[in-house]
């Protein structure tokens, strides 16, 4: 019989949450790290909704978008690394040192505001394609696409 990695896993999970005699289980973790958990949530949550905005954008006009044609989601993922990884590592860095600074919040706060601004302009952008009167299809006994004109049928 072969045990499988997730239910491995489960059980793990499920004896460190019932296990209350000790002092590190995830629930006192989470109690401890509010203030991470909150940067990091909100860092989520922003670069959710800035890759959905630039995905809506996209669905339109191409052209109106971020980056237009280039990588423009790759620019996405860039700010999500940067939001949800690298400054809220430099943040409890300087909180180390410091605990009672109020510094370390504009690194944490300026790149999802950023963020949530570039979705909005995103969102806002979004221009539907034009309306194409003739139905086009793809046809390989005429090489290519073809549009019919429907006053002909």
């Amino acid at each position: 019989m072969r045990i499988r990695p997730a239910f491995i896993i489960a059980l793990i999970t499920l004896a460190s949450m019932a296990a209350p005699a000790t002092k590190a289980s995830p629930f006192d973790w989470i109690k401890h790290h509010k203030r991470f958990l909150t940067i990091e949530a909100t860092a989520i949550g922003a670069s959710t909704f800035e890759y959905l905005a630039v995905l809506h954008c996209r669905r339109g006009i191409i052209d109106n978008c971020y980056e237009k044609y280039g990588p423009g989601i790759a620019g996405v993922w860039l700010d999500a690394g940067l939001s949800t990884v690298i400054l809220p590592s430099i943040a409890e860095a300087y909180w180390h040192d410091n605990p009672d600074s109020k510094v370390p919040y504009i690194f944490v706060s300026v790149m999802p505001a950023y963020q949530v601004g570039q979705g909005i302009a995103q969102y806002k952008n979004y221009a539907p394609r034009p309306f194409r009167s003739k139905p086009c299809h793809f046809d390989k006994d005429k090489d290519g696409f073809y549009c019919e004109d429907p006053e002909s049928k």
